[in-house]
């Protein structure tokens, strides 16, 4: 995990949101808008039927994952690759975007799981472990680091 390139994280990440997606615990955004297709030199929008020219659209290039958390996300399968990820990568880009995925499955819930209270539970379930992460026993100055980036 500690050199895994960011292709790879990449791929692990949707592994992860099809497991996940599989089991019905999280919901995957599909934006089908993203790149860009050419039809015999015309840029036409794939899901167009009658392939009528269009404007090109750029590639999404937003930070933020792809999903929804359908359930508590302390039930969400294979989180701990993701911790993992986080914790040990010395890939300043792939921890960065494991963070990210990190953090968006603490607070991007479901309408179902959005009430005040269902929110901050969450956020105090990511906090709660990144504190117990820190108060072991001569945790490294690396891993104190990492985990305030988390927070």
């Amino acid at each position: 995990m500690k050199t895994l390139p960011l292709v790879g994280f990449e791929f692990l990440a949707e592994y992860w949101i099809s497991v996940n997606e599989k089991q019905h615990k999280v919901h995957k955004k599909y934006n089908y808008t993203r790149g860009k297709v050419y039809n015999y030199g015309k840029k036409v929008n794939f899901w167009d039927k009658h392939a009528k020219e269009c404007e090109e659209v750029d590639e999404d290039k937003s930070e933020d994952p792809t999903f929804t958390v359908l359930v508590d996300p302390g039930r969400l399968d294979k989180l701990e690759m993701i911790w993992a990820i986080v914790l040990e990568s010395e890939i300043p880009e792939v921890y960065t975007k494991a963070i990210i995925v990190l953090i968006h499955t603490h607070i991007s819930l479901h309408e179902a799981l959005t009430g005040v209270r269902s929110r901050s539970e969450c956020t105090k379930k990511l906090i709660a472990k990144c504190f117990e992460l820190i108060t072991v026993d001569n945790p490294s100055p690396f891993l104190i680091k990492r985990v305030i980036l988390v927070l």
